[in-house]
This record gives C-alpha cells, structure tokens and sequence, in this order.
C-alpha cells in the first residue's frame, strides 16, 4: 500500500509517518513539501492507495490543489488534512470531491482509524460539520469538544454492540465483522441499527466518527 503525504510542514509529515508506521509498518509512505512535487510524484505513481493533502500548500489557491489533485489520480482517494479549518472549508472540500477532511489536532490513534476508514470506502467527516453555528457561533471555529463522561454514548452499548462498533472502527465490513464474530451478516446489520439508535447516528460513518472522537473503546 502506498500513501502520499503532501504537507509544507516537515514535523507534521515526520509525526504522520511515526503513527502510520507504528500501526503498520508495511504501508509505503511518499513525501512531498510542495504541491508542484506532490503533483509530479501523483503523476508517475500510479498505483497510490491515498494522498494526503494539506489544505494550504504554497503555489495553490483554496481548494484548487485539491481539484487538481483528484484529476490527476481518478478514483485514488484524496484526504484533506490541516490545522486551520472552518465549517465552509471542510463543506467545500466535500464539494470539491474529498474523501475525507481530517483535522491535525486529532490523537494518533482517532487519526490512524481515520484513515483506515477512508481506505475502507468510507468516509471521514469530521465532528465540527455538524455543529450549528448560529446556536454558538464560536463552536466554528474549534472541534467540538468530547462529551462529558455522565453523557458518554458508549454506556448504552451492550458487550456485543461493542465488539462491533470496534470492528467497524478498523473498517471492517459486515462480512468481515460477521466472520470475525462468528456471526451471520443479518445479525451483524441488525446490532449496526441499535448502535445507530444509541449513538444518536444515522451512518456507518456518523458511528465511525463518534467512536473516534470519543477515544472509543479506551473511553470506556
């Protein structure tokens, strides 16, 4: 597997590479600092599993780096990852076609599951999307805070909803969750709609999301 890591910042790229490497040492990671270099590997590597782009790259304007980016690798997923976001740059790059927008501030392993995620076919949204902004309108402007742990969602879950919502965090599918419990896929479906109820979620993304923001399992 091979990723792309296309950021200006030297630190974020090292400390990137050390949680993906210390999660599977087996993925190939490319590094470029401009978007021009970004775009030249892009283009004589073929075979890119995701690229991960910072938003603001010298020698790109907006989300031009990101369109141009999609363009040259087709179906490749491309990932948004920056320190400095609001809601309307995270819903643009949605716009733009990202496949998942993945704030700097997350902790290594909610960024690692992250990504996972995407590689999986899904997609990565962070928590700040959903925060409406006229009933707080300094909410916007930081990522939501994690709920207090009287509120904790994951209480809810009974010891079999668990084990399939961690599983669903590593981007497994219903298959692969049903074999790895032993269980049949009908069941698998029908404990995903409980914790949809429970977490107050409507997606298997949605559930994704609140189990890594809340640092689920090791929240609970």
């Amino acid at each position: 597997m091979k990723i792309l890591i296309a950021d200006d910042h030297v630190l974020f790229r090292e400390g990137l590479k050390l949680i993906i490497k210390h999660f599977d040492e087996a993925i190939e990671l490319i590094e470029a600092d401009t978007f021009e270099e970004a775009a030249q590997t892009a283009d004589a590597t073929p075979d890119l599993d995701m690229v991960l782009l910072d938003l603001k790259m010298p020698g790109v304007m907006g989300m031009e780096g990101l369109v141009d980016m999609r363009r040259r690798v087709g179906e490749t997923p491309v990932v948004i990852v920056s320190g400095a976001y609001s809601r309307p740059d995270i819903a643009e790059a949605f716009r733009c076609g990202a496949a998942g927008f993945i704030p700097k501030t997350l902790g290594s392993r909610a960024m690692y599951s992250a990504i996972n995620l995407i590689l999986s076919g899904e997609r990565y949204v962070p928590s700040l999307a959903f925060v409406d902004e006229d009933s707080d309108p300094g909410a916007a402007m930081a990522p939501a805070a994690e709920p207090a742990p009287a509120e904790d969602p994951f209480q809810a879950l009974t010891p079999r909803e668990r084990d399939v919502l961690v599983l669903l965090a590593q981007g497994m599918s219903n298959r692969e969750i049903a074999d790895k419990l032993h269980l049949q896929e009908v069941s698998i479906r029908a404990r995903l709609t409980g914790i949809f109820k429970k977490l107050g979620v409507n997606s298997r993304t949605q559930a994704v999301g609140v189990a890594i923001r809340g640092g689920f399992p090791n929240s609970a």
